[in-house]
């Protein structure tokens, strides 16, 4: 027989399975949900093949085929790029993306499929991969990954 003290321990246990341990990590969801909405997240270390390059001042043009607009580079890699342009200038279903981005006093052709696309105050970001480029773009990449800054015309 158990003891009337242990029996009342047994039924306490699930009460703190229950009601205790979502309690203690509910301030844990919380706190990373505000980081969240702050826009700054948790170190969970970039596992990119190709690391990406900030870059300030990188105008490109884009052209889905149909329309044109010329927008702002993010950050690029050797396999792919984030821009920024205003929403609904480019058509939100194509597969393709043909970009003319002008550095390093020369002009590079890419066409990139985009990956995703995410809302930004008045604008629109878009990450693609690269797909094929004309030019040197190899060795433009090369050189702006071993850059910190590069400087469009």
């Amino acid at each position: 027989m158990l003891h009337p003290d242990l029996m009342a321990y047994m039924l306490l246990f699930p009460l703190i399975i229950f009601f205790g341990l979502p309690g203690l990590l509910l301030p844990m969801v919380l706190l990373r949900e505000k980081l969240a909405a702050a826009g700054l997240r948790a170190p969970t270390g970039e596992h990119r093949e190709c690391p990406r390059q900030i870059f300030d001042g990188v105008i490109a043009h884009v052209s889905d085929g149909v329309h044109c607009s010329r927008v702002a580079v993010n950050n690029m890699s050797e396999r792919g790029i984030c821009f920024t342009c205003p929403p609904e200038r480019l058509d939100q279903n194509a597969d393709r993306l043909a970009v003319l981005l002008t550095a390093a006093g020369k002009n590079f052709q890419l066409q990139i499929k985009p990956r995703w696309k995410e809302q930004r105050g008045e604008g629109q970001s878009i990450g693609a991969t690269i797909v094929d480029s004309l030019g040197s773009w190899d060795e433009f990449a090369g050189k702006a990954v071993h850059s910190r800054l590069m400087r469009a015309a």
